[in-house]
């Protein structure tokens, strides 16, 4: 999470259970459980505990498991919500609409839905995947998808497909831009889901016309020796051409004069072996996402097992240092009275 820099986790199919204790440094942590109580089903949703919000009612069905918290913005308030929808059920319409009225006039909801549908880029169309589309044609709500599978099951002789998606109402898809992620060891991809205060583009944010690193002498002399002073200005035409002239002249000056910067990542830092790790159980999962081959399955499972391993011991070993550290004399972390 951190690495991704994620202020929301909403989880499907958490495996919550009413004993459950889930805690993240940092982050609040939300439980909803199956009604029966048994280590199956259920979702999560998990938040930065610097941001406003408040838990809304458990939504907590055999057809629909959900954790709705209501998220405080600058000037308004948006509903999140974490669903699960088991598969054996039968859930129609009016089922799905009896969960969106519990969300209020601006909401996101994403999980499993277990319910397949062209509208939202699944490979076919099911009963429920049509009972979902009838109740979001009717309740005015929107859907967010990748358009690519997000359900990758063991068995080859199943296909991938797209399961997890949002639905979404009152919020502009001009301010979200979503995709699919390689992190998790589950058979769903995680989907990360951007919710910005502007509009998104397409714009390449490591490109600048100027930096505290743009030589300002190179820029001049830049533009003194090619610029042309003898454009003609006698009409609309020869001023909107100067126009264009004097801007590109600007920002080839610029770009040239700029040397390019690395991005500064703010993220946690990871010791080079975990992010090794990292890298190649992402790398191992596409593998095994674009050939479906057993043996990449167990190659994925293998790394995935090591990744466990080596956090588990490195975050022993950060509690064992802190440990080791402490003393009654010492101030501020070290003091072991604190």
């Amino acid at each position: 999470m951190s690495a991704n820099k994620l202020d929301v986790v909403l989880i499907s199919e958490s495996h919550v259970t009413d004993r459950s204790l889930f805690v993240v440094p940092g982050y609040c942590s939300y439980l909803t459980p199956h009604p029966d109580g048994s280590a199956h089903g259920g979702t999560a949703v998990i938040i930065r505990n610097c941001l406003k919000h408040h838990l809304l009612d458990h939504y907590r069905t055999p057809q629909i498991q959900a954790t709705t918290i209501k998220l405080e913005q600058k000037s308004d308030f948006i509903t999140l919500s974490a669903i699960y929808c088991p598969p054996r059920h039968k859930i129609d319409e009016a089922l799905f609409s009896s969960y969106f009225k519990t969300l209020g006039s601006r909401f996101i909801a994403g999980g499993d839905w277990n319910a397949k549908h062209t509208f939202w880029g699944s490979r076919c169309t099911l009963p429920r995947g049509s009972e979902l589309k009838r109740s979001i044609d009717k309740n005015n709500l929107l859907t967010l998808s990748t358009g690519e599978p997000s359900y990758w099951p063991s068995d080859t002789k199943k296909r991938p497909d797209l399961l997890d998606f949002f639905v979404t109402k009152n919020v502009s898809h001009l301010f979200t831009s979503i995709a699919s992620s390689l992190d998790g060891s589950s058979d769903h991809s995680p989907i990360i889901l951007e919710l910005c205060s502007t509009a998104v583009t397409t714009r390449d944010n490591n490109v600048y016309l100027f930096n505290h690193k743009t030589d300002w002498q190179s820029f001049r002399d830049y533009i003194n020796e090619t610029i042309n002073l003898k454009i003609p200005l006698k009409n609309k035409d020869d001023i909107d051409y100067a126009t264009l002239y004097v801007t590109n002249l600007i920002q080839v000056a610029g770009w040239l004069s700029t040397p390019h910067l690395n991005p500064k990542h703010h993220g946690t830092l990871l010791p080079l072996v975990i992010k090794a790790k990292i890298e190649e159980k992402r790398r191992l999962r596409r593998n095994w996402q674009s050939s479906r081959c057993p043996y990449d399955k167990t190659s994925l499972n293998r790394a995935i097992k090591e990744l466990k391993t080596i956090l588990a011991d490195s975050s022993n070993n950060t509690i064992k240092a802190n440990l080791e550290s402490l003393s009654a004399t010492g101030q501020g972390d070290q003091s072991l009275w604190k």
